[in-house]
Order: C-alpha cells, then sequence, then structure tokens
C-alpha cells in the first residue's frame, strides 16, 4: 500500500502490468502498518484482506 494517491498513481504508470484501478482505504487505529522498501511512501499493512476490503472507501480508475 502507498501513503498517497499519487504514489500510488505513479507505481501504475511505470509496471508493465494493466493495473485497472487503486483504492483508498480507511485503516483503523490499532491496525500493524509498516514503512517498507525503498519506494516512497510504501507501506505493509497486516490486516485480513476481507478487512483491508470491508475499509475501502474510494475506488479511483487509473486512465
Amino acid at each position: 500500500m502507498f501513503e498517497t494517491e499519487g504514489q500510488a498513481l505513479k507505481l501504475a504508470a511505470e509496471v508493465r502490468r494493466p493495473y485497472r484501478y487503486i483504492a483508498q482505504v480507511a485503516i483503523p487505529d490499532g491496525v500493524r502498518v509498516e514503512r517498507q522498501g525503498e519506494r516512497a511512501g510504501h507501506h505493509n499493512v497486516y490486516a485480513p484482506a476481507d478487512d483491508l476490503v470491508a475499509w475501502v472507501v474510494r475506488v479511483v480508475p487509473i486512465r
């Protein structure tokens, strides 16, 4: 996951996979989130996939 929409869009533009959407997620307090990797704003969120889907507040199509 990325901290900002701009960071996620930048990655989507750089990779060869056909990403079509990015999602904004509202992560509740108390969920383990750790900064990881060399890319600015990249984080790992340690939560079940069902929880992550439930926390989606917005989906943005990538143009």
